[in-house]
């Protein structure tokens, strides 16, 4: 009997997605990430950068290691001590002079765990003449290979040179000027060599959002880094407050801090909520002048107030909720960052012990699935460097017949890395060809429903509801290839396989959805697994073929929306995801404060509580939409491509006057209370039993866009005045 696996996602999202806008500032774009306390990425003593990240184009097998059909093919045995296969290496080492001499010195490089690759990190580069660099406050210059002093900067700086990115980095002795973001208050502090006045000047010269992620990542490394105060020291003891550092754009509109030449910033870049996409003042709109302006919610046509829109022209909620402060009534308050930008960090503030539980408190469901027993791998990325110039193209188009053999390049069961398969098409449809490597893995019949189901109901399904599929290899088919992927994976959809195998040797050059042999064929087995990632491969057609705009393929801002639409697709394939609503009452992730719109594909908790969250947000905007399902279709078409072309769908269907913020407020009230009727609910639809935990912690909570946290309170919460100037309160009233 094959195992039901409810852990249907796809290791490749693509969301390509315009993010904030520049406003006026500093133009210092560089991002200290150097190996010691004087260097950056690309003057680093050590290769140990390469490491990053880990995408699809990690994984390269050179064209001398493909695998014809024609071949009788072993797989290779990562750790045997032999290089077979496409390994490169296996438990061997490799002087680093070897693997590149122009550019490394020395070094000695072991085989990774994958067998895909040396590890070069300890490798020691080699500059290039004419290359900059700071050691401490003195500029050094690359003369044949070797550094030399060129300047003591004395009573300047040396800096990254305005205007030069961290990958064409120039140095030089410069004033440190005001606005700078946080990479390089950064390089600051390393010129200063523990002098406390200089780090103190270096902080000062901060943007207010700068000064946030420099103070975090300052306090995070206080301790590990003390006696070595380098950044290699605090990448690898503070890596996500490191991060959020390297990733600061500096002054910029959207970021909830009013800096440069803004005259406001509310943490977004929406329209009619007062305050620009240029951070500029909105005019405020006339109430009740039959439409609605900047600032305003409704319009009903007269001044009164009790009647659902206020004499301001605001929604009326009535006596349940409490917005103003800074004292808050209820028994429960919720606190949420209402920036749609997941990194736009803001605290909760230090919160008040947590009374004894009361008549709201509640239990949390259970599920048979158990979080525990989940790992979610990385998702895959557009293979670097790679555009619709390199998308595979035929020059003859092969008819296939059933019976016919190739091979397959699949992620391995550990997730590892890839490995190749021989596969028999064991089935032709109309729009699907059915693949395996375990030839038995299905009877006649079940091959013969599957390619129907797939025909029949689940391609007309996600073309008309959200987008059309690409059809690179011309045979106007996708290709399903069932095979083993081990114990978490149910499917995936890698773009890297719509490439040239010259440009991406990986590439099985065809639109391809690989699918678990694990998991039952049954209609909330493979079916819907099919269902989510045959969604992705279009969403993947529409946004990074047609509208040629992936440069967000890899920015975690925007994943949740691709996410959402494969959960809705499964939504509206097989009914209610009852699974993912119990992944939901049981996240610790979501009741810590979880944010919608912040992927974290690092841990398989967050990873759950993601797809929950993204689940339930489509869900909520459905219903709050009177079911209109053409705004799926609209939201994947739009090209604004982040949560713009969100909020576009929820101005058009949901309310006319509502912001981003306001609905995804609305949402999260809507989680807690889950009104039978009205906007705080899903209107009383089967299934969704809701069922969040509260969370009872004191620190203050750094919560990204779009986090919240529901806390129990005994009448009312004062606001805490280290809050965040994201962080909002409402105290919301249960009835008993």
């Amino acid at each position: 009997m094959k195992v039901l696996f409810f852990i249907i996602f796809a290791l490749f999202v693509l969301v390509s997605c315009d993010t904030k806008k520049t406003g006026a500032g500093t133009d210092n774009e560089s991002v200290i990430d150097d190996d010691t306390a004087t260097l950056t990425d690309d003057d680093s003593t050590t290769d140990s950068e390469d490491t990053d990240t880990v995408t699809d184009s990690d994984e390269i097998v050179t064209d001398s290691d493909e695998i014809s059909d024609s071949d009788i093919f072993t797989l290779p045995v990562c750790g045997n001590g032999k290089i077979e296969g496409s390994e490169v290496c296996d438990g061997d080492t490799k002087n680093c002079v070897d693997i590149d001499a122009e550019r490394y010195l020395e070094g000695t490089a072991t085989c990774a765990d994958d067998c895909t690759e040396y590890d070069t990190r300890t490798c020691v580069r080699a500059c290039t003449d004419g290359q900059t660099r700071c050691l401490v406050n003195v500029l050094q210059e690359c003369s044949s290979k070797e550094w030399f002093d060129k300047e003591d900067c004395e009573d300047l700086y040396c800096l990254p040179k305005d205007g030069t990115s961290r990958y064409q980095r120039v140095y030089e002795c410069r004033e440190l000027g005001t606005d700078n973001k946080c990479s390089v208050v950064l390089a600051c502090a390393m010129t200063c060599a523990g002098d406390a006045d200089c780090l103190i000047g270096c902080e000062a010269s901060s943007t207010e959002a700068a000064k946030g992620y420099y103070e975090a990542l300052m306090a995070c490394g206080e301790s590990p880094c003390a006696e070595d105060f380098t950044t290699t020291c605090l990448r690898n003891a503070c890596p996500e407050e490191y991060q959020a550092c390297r990733n600061d754009p500096g002054v910029i509109c959207g970021n909830g801090f009013i800096e440069g030449t803004e005259e406001c910033d509310d943490g977004n870049i929406s329209v009619l909520d007062g305050c620009s996409t240029e951070c500029k003042n909105e005019t405020p709109g006339t109430c009740n002048n039959g439409t609605i302006e900047s600032g305003e919610q409704c319009e009903d046509g007269n001044i009164e107030n009790g009647d659902g829109c206020s004499d301001s022209c605001r929604l009326e909620f009535g006596d349940r909720f409490d917005t103003e402060g800074p004292n808050y009534a209820g028994n429960a308050v919720l606190i949420l960052n209402i920036s749609p930008f997941s990194d736009n960090m803001s605290t909760t503030g230090t919160l008040p012990a947590v009374p004894v539980l009361k008549n709201i408190s509640v239990t949390p469901a259970t599920s048979a699935t158990g979080l525990n027993d989940l790992f979610i791998n990385p998702h895959f990325k557009i293979p670097a460097g790679l555009t619709n110039d390199d998308l595979y193209e035929p020059k003859v188009v092969f008819l296939p017949k059933v019976g016919d053999t190739q091979s397959f390049y699949k992620v391995n069961a550990a997730g590892t890395g890839y490995e190749q398969v021989t596969a028999t098409l064991l089935k032709i449809g109309a729009h699907v060809q059915i693949w395996s490597d375990e030839t038995d893995f299905a009877t006649g019949s079940e091959l013969d429903d599957m390619a129907d189901e797939f025909d029949s109901v689940i391609y007309p399904l996600v073309t008309t509801k959200f987008a059309t599929p690409s059809d690179i290899n011309a045979d106007g088919t996708i290709t399903l290839l069932f095979t083993d992927l081990g114990m978490s994976i149910a499917g995936y959809f890698s773009p890297g396989d719509l490439y040239a195998k010259s440009m991406y040797p990986q590439s099985n050059e065809r639109d391809m959805i690989f699918v678990s042999t694990r998991v039952a064929l049954t209609n909330k087995g493979a079916y819907a697994v099919i269902a989510h990632e045959f969604q992705h491969l279009c969403y993947n057609n529409q946004n990074a073929i047609i509208e040629d705009d992936a440069q967000g393929i890899n920015d975690n801002e925007n994943i949740w929306i691709n996410e959402g639409m494969s959960m809705t697709a499964m939504h509206l394939y097989n009914g209610i995801q009852s699974d993912w609503i119990s992944a939901y009452n049981q996240s610790t992730s979501v009741s810590s404060g979880q944010a919608l719109t912040y992927w974290n594909d690092s841990d398989s908790s967050d990873v759950y509580g993601n797809y929950a969250l993204s689940y339930l947000f489509f869900e909520y905007l459905r219903i709050q939409g009177d079911n209109k399902t053409e705004m799926f279709k609209e939201i994947v078409s739009n090209e604004k491509n982040n949560y713009l072309c969100v909020e576009d769908a929820i101005r058009k269907y949901a309310g006319e006057g509502l912001s981003f913020a306001d609905f995804y407020t609305n949402f999260r009230i809507a989680l807690f209370l889950n009104d039978d009727t009205g906007i705080f609910g899903f209107e009383g639809e089967s299934g969704f039993a809701l069922n969040q935990k509260f969370y009872t912690g004191t620190a203050a909570v750094n919560l990204r866009g779009t986090g919240a946290l529901l806390r129990e309170i005994d009448g009312s919460i004062t606001e805490p005045a280290d809050k965040g100037p994201l962080t909002r309160y409402i105290g919301i009233t249960t009835e008993e």
